[in-house]
């Protein structure tokens, strides 16, 4: 559970963010408000012992402070808390704009403010601090005119009430504050000063600087007081998304119970439908909903990174689940460019790599998207496209702000993709990779299988090498068709102990060359392809010197079928498969029957 301290627009802010991310947690105010969040909504002071306490009852994990920059006693009752409970806490801050000191006269505190207002003679003043600010000014009301713009809600009303201040000063507004409404006080008030809070860019700050020196009006201010000491303090929605993603990695991370996240791919697609509905709009959503390969719709939160009139660019927070995955937590972005020729074309972006190497999915020369992302976003720019009545073209320009320095610690440069990670995405989901977690997945799935009667399984990668053996298999029912990733000889025993006996493995040639050297778990960082292995096999299987000396050479097995062309009576891939057959045998009982189908690249 997370705890929000709110009645904020940044509280609400933090509050969507949260039900985006499914985190749940409580919002707190002061007093009862008219904000609407989807999580629980409590209100009343809370010292800092009753917030320990409080966190204690909840199984709070985390405290986040978005509460109004004046709430001092608030501020250093949750630091105080933190430290007790040793829960850590974030400081959510407003942006403060830069102050025009010609035209503000700056005061430490109300108190100061008001002996200031007491040594001038009388003038109409107005008042935009607030309800809560009105106790300060009571030796100024029979003095002079004070004027208080308090929010139009019954609970403000009567606590100004409460005052003793006659109601004719008191002003209930809705707490937008537009320019016409600002005009239209001072019109009733004639105030010869304004005093307000130095109340940040969501406090109206700038829009009460302009009118007041287009009106020529002074403008009294009372300075933001110090924060305590935070765990944390950031002052961005998006930086603070960063943040939860890290605590979810790095302090709540639950190995029995390990997150999902999404593909590179997926976020692209997510700053690309975003940034071209700005285009399309005029405005940047703050989120969006996409449907992923897996079919699955998501939705992703989203930031606006420029807009202009043929061009918008859009960032997301990449969200790897548990995964361990070097991007977790990064930006990526994509540009969007309108042109008048119809047609969507892809270009590269800062931190997105070129692909130098024959053998994967996508041609030496080009920016490294995978087809999978490319066919996401084309979707989305077409549905968008229909729905908006544009006719004109697009290019589609993804960005990974840290890309470069990230993919230092990827493959990227062993497989020669240089300049940036890739964009890449079958199903649209990361599936974390934990070992045990992994194992026990599938052992939960062999035993449904088991329970059901049936003595049958299938196992491949993933949803993509799924479907192409699928149909081969239709006397079987979705249960048996199993995912092994890369832990293939785990899979293996598993459906044995589990008294499976007929197991057919579905694998592509480069991960069959690796079982057939004899490796159980394909994965990268486990094993890598031994160009010297493929090499031999075949020179073993009577390829000519040429061939041999090509594949000997090779970094990537996908390259292969450049000199050796996939085909099932073709020997070389004939015998990986037997190979790799005869690997798998030798760790089962001889009463099983194993078998394996070479996927096409």
């Amino acid at each position: 559970m997370i705890l929000i301290f709110g009645g904020t627009t940044e509280g609400l802010l933090v509050a969507k963010l949260l039900n985006i991310l499914n985190e749940p947690y409580i919002y707190h105010t002061k007093t009862s408000t008219s904000q609407k969040v989807e999580g629980k909504h409590l209100h009343g002071t809370l010292t800092a012992e009753g917030i320990v306490n409080f966190c204690r009852q909840q199984s709070v994990k985390l405290i986040i402070d978005a509460g109004h920059p004046f709430a001092q006693e608030l501020h250093r009752n949750v630091a105080k808390a933190s430290v007790i409970s040793r829960i850590a806490s974030i400081r959510f801050e407003r942006k403060f704009p830069k102050i025009d000191e010609a035209l503000v006269k700056r005061f430490d505190s109300f108190e100061m403010l008001s002996e200031h207002l007491n040594s001038l003679s009388p003038m109409p003043i107005l008042a935009l601090t607030g309800v809560q600010t009105i106790k300060y000014f009571p030796s100024l009301w029979d003095k002079m005119p004070m004027h208080f713009r308090i929010l139009n809600t019954e609970l403000s009303m009567q606590s100004a009430l409460k005052t003793g201040i006659s109601q004719e000063f008191i002003h209930p507004s809705p707490a937008h504050i537009t320019e016409e409404s600002m005009l239209h006080l001072i019109e009733k008030t004639n105030p010869k000063i304004i005093i307000t809070k130095e109340s940040g860019e969501s406090g109206y700050f700038n829009l009460k600087q302009k009118i007041a020196k287009e009106c020529g009006i002074k403008l009294w201010v009372v300075t933001k007081p110090e924060m305590p000491e935070y765990s944390h303090t950031v002052d961005e929605i998006r930086d603070l998304h960063q943040l939860l993603l890290k605590f979810r990695k790095e302090v709540w991370k639950d190995e029995n119970n390990l997150k999902s996240g999404y593909t590179s791919g997926t976020c692209i697609t997510a700053a690309a439908k975003a940034a071209f509905e700005a285009l399309l709009t005029g405005r940047f959503p703050t989120d969006v909903e996409i449907v992923i390969p897996s079919g699955k719709t998501i939705k992703l939160a989203t930031y606006s990174d420029g807009l202009s009139e043929n061009r918008a660019s859009c960032l997301v927070v990449k969200d790897a689940g548990d995964d361990p995955d070097v991007t977790h937590a990064a930006l990526m972005g994509c540009n969007v460019e309108l042109t008048e020729e119809p047609g969507i074309s892809f270009d590269k972006g800062i931190g997105v790599g070129v692909v130098t190497l024959p053998g994967l999915k996508v041609s030496p020369g080009e920016p490294a998207i995978n087809e999978t992302p490319r066919q996401m976003i084309r979707k989305v720019i077409e549905e968008l496209s229909l729905f908006y009545d544009y006719h004109g073209g697009v290019i589609i320009t993804p960005f990974v702000p840290c890309g470069e320095e990230l993919a230092q610690k990827t493959f990227n440069p062993r497989v020669g993709v240089v300049g940036g990670i890739s964009i890449i995405g079958t199903s649209g989901e990361v599936k974390p990779l934990s070992h045990s977690a992994f194992i026990n997945a599938i052992e939960q799935q062999i035993k449904v299988v088991a329970a059901m009667g049936i003595d049958e399984v299938v196992s491949t990668a993933g949803l993509r090498s799924e479907k192409v053996i699928k149909k081969r298999f239709s006397h079987l029912p979705q249960q048996a068709f199993i995912h092994h990733g890369n832990f293939i000889g785990d899979t293996v025993k598993l459906a044995i102990k589990n008294g499976i006996n007929k197991i057919t493995i579905g694998i592509m040639p480069g991960k069959a060359i690796k079982l057939a050297e004899g490796h159980l778990n394909t994965h990268s960082a486990v094993s890598s392809f031994n160009a010297s292995f493929a090499a031999q096999l075949a020179k073993d299987c009577g390829y000519n010197d040429v061939i041999v000396e090509k594949i000997s050479q090779l970094t990537l097995a996908n390259a292969i079928q450049e000199f050796i062309p996939f085909g099932e009576d073709e020997v070389f891939y004939k015998t990986i498969g037997n190979l790799a057959c005869s690997k798998l045998s030798q760790v089962i009982p001889n009463n099983n029957d194993v078998k394996i189908i070479l996927i096409k690249w």
